[in-house]
């Protein structure tokens, strides 16, 4: 009976220990599948935001273009309609809320003055734009409408600034190529066939009549796009000086608006903007280059 029952425990044991091992073998097993499942889900998420991210780099893109349309024949269609800029918003508005409906009507009126045909596709994106301006609203406001039409410009092709809003006249200093300019007004013909727009320098507050490109459309300013999307990763501060407080890392890839284009920060000689984060909402400055001239940020 002593043998029986040592023999009893001692196969007792044994199937502990099987039991001990299978168990290990069960949730290393368990631990290896769920990695792996996790994995592809992260995989899959990490997909579907590349996806996200290039619809809308797509969609910010096409709005730049018509945003860009829109100011480049605004002054042409302010002049007709006898409407002064700052009451642009009242006048499209009729009255009431600046609503999509009426934002598209206005699109559509400004690239028709222009003789540009306006399909269905169109008028679908000018609403598709709208959305984006007006994020959660219904309307938007005076404040964001000046927002979306005020414009920089980088200089590409050396030009003059001149004191009059004609070619010739008095010259105050040469533009150089690479230089921000920020608009003060919408472009104006002049009466030649050459587009003029009133503008200050960025980077010693200058201001002057520049013209938008030569009278054979040789390119002389090239409107900033108000979306970017950061090159590599930095940060964000609360306030122009790169000294200031950090508000949070800016991620590669990530997609801001710019709600205040390159300015000069003095301390450090570098150009800056004011910016959205996209994803969050967040607000913050972030530099466009390092002082070596290595970019952060680039068109959408």
């Amino acid at each position: 009976l002593a043998k029986s029952a040592e023999a009893e425990a001692e196969a007792m044991d044994c199937q502990q220990e099987e039991a001990t091992k299978l168990k290990k073998v069960l949730a290393d097993g368990f631990k290896t599948r769920s990695t792996k499942i996790q994995a592809r889900l992260d995989k899959s998420s990490g997909v579907a935001k590349t996806s996200m991210g290039k619809v809308l780099r797509k969609e910010f893109s096409e709005g730049e273009d018509i945003r860009f349309k829109i100011v480049k024949d605004l002054g042409g269609y302010l002049e007709e309609k006898s409407v002064e800029p700052a009451k642009l918003h009242a006048h499209i508005a009729d009255g009431g809320a600046l609503t999509s409906e009426k934002f598209v009507a206005f699109a559509k009126a400004v690239y028709e003055r222009a003789s540009e045909a306006v399909s269905e596709a169109t008028e679908a994106s000018f609403a598709q734009f709208f959305r984006h301006a007006a994020g959660d609203a219904e309307a938007l406001s005076e404040e964001r409408l000046t927002e979306l039409l005020t414009l920089a410009y980088s200089v590409v092709k050396p030009t003059l600034f001149t004191e009059g809003d004609t070619i010739d006249s008095k010259a105050k200093r040469r533009l150089e190529e690479g230089e921000t300019v920020h608009a003060l007004g919408y472009p104006k013909s002049d009466g030649k066939g050459v587009l003029r727009v009133l503008c200050k320098a960025a980077k010693d507050d200058v201001e002057g009549w520049v013209s938008v490109a030569g009278n054979k459309g040789t390119p002389i300013l090239e409107p900033h796009r108000r979306y970017m999307v950061s090159l590599k990763e930095t940060v964000v501060t609360k306030d122009l000086d790169v000294s200031s407080e950090t508000l949070r890392k800016l991620s590669k890839d990530e997609l801001l608006e710019i709600i205040q284009f390159p300015t000069k920060e003095p301390s450090a000689a570098l150009m800056r903007v004011k910016a959205r984060m996209v994803s969050d909402g967040a607000e913050g400055w972030v530099s466009v280059a390092n002082t070596k001239g290595g970019a952060f940020l680039g068109p959408c």
